[in-house]
């Protein structure tokens, strides 16, 4: 599915040997994600921390990928919180840059003592990117959990049964 869509997966990620990820996990998230199975309620969990990032204050995690929309929290002083749309920037690990940046919009949906909890959102017809699915593969190596496979055959032949009136 990978390869169709004009991407390489790479065996690892950030040059480092310990970045590896399991090429079971990477193809179960692929089938997930390109299945359309990342809803809000089975989102593609990344947990991935920036720091020290330009013109932002404090640290930026990404946590949650689902079908349109990225949940991502901005840690520091509220006071210097940065406009919404400067955060826009952060949606690129979930949909790549070859992307219309126009649709993409980013929203304050809570503010807290140590910061705010903002959400990106696309156009749903848009496919999360390869890099996404190896951070979150490797994520999941590290933490020793697996995503359960599905039999989408089944699923996709029930869909296209009749329905008994």
């Amino acid at each position: 599915m990978i390869a169709e869509a004009g991407g390489n997966a790479p065996p690892r990620l950030g040059g480092k040997l310990e970045g590896k990820y399991d090429i079971n996990l990477y193809v179960r998230l692929a089938m997930h994600a390109f299945c359309e199975r990342h809803s809000c309620s089975q989102a593609i969990e990344l947990r991935t921390l920036f720091n020290a990032i330009k013109g932002i204050e404090g640290k930026v995690g990404l946590t949650r990928i689902y079908r349109g929309d990225m949940e991502l929290f901005r840690y520091g002083d509220p006071a210097k919180a940065p406009p919404a749309h400067e955060l826009k920037e952060f949606a690129l690990w979930a949909v790549g840059k070859e992307v219309d940046w126009n649709k993409v919009r980013i929203y304050l949906r809570e503010k807290a003592p140590k910061g705010e909890r903002y959400e990106a959102v696309w156009p749903k017809e848009w496919e999360v990117c390869y890099p996404l699915l190896g951070m979150t593969a490797r994520s999941l190596k590290v933490q020793e959990k697996s995503i359960p496979m599905f039999d989408y055959i089944t699923e996709f032949r029930k869909l296209l049964k009749p329905k008994a009136q």
